[in-house]
């Protein structure tokens, strides 16, 4: 679970006033995710290499935290992401 150290927790109505340094919510726990990445490479020389990779196969969504922009920095916004490429070597 991750928890956000900057915000207060309180019981609605025991809460004092929010601010932006400091704003106040009922529950400060999100659940974690799993993300699966699959990738692959094949030397086709001594100096060449094909790849391909798969980011976030199960295209798996960040969890909904009430906040704008909070998921940005911990969670895979993107989604699933496909990559091939040639990698050459001198």
């Amino acid at each position: 679970m991750f928890t956000n150290r900057n915000t207060i927790v309180c019981a609605p109505g025991t809460c004092p006033a929010s601010t932006v340094q400091s704003p106040t919510i009922n529950f400060n726990k999100v659940d974690s995710i799993l993300y699966l990445d699959v990738g692959a490479n094949w030397n086709v020389s001594d100096k060449t290499q094909l790849y391909g990779k798969v980011d976030n196969i199960a295209n798996t969504r960040p969890p909904d935290t009430g906040a704008q922009n909070a998921n940005n920095t911990q969670y895979d916004v993107i989604g699933r992401m496909y990559r091939v490429g040639v990698r050459f070597n001198n």
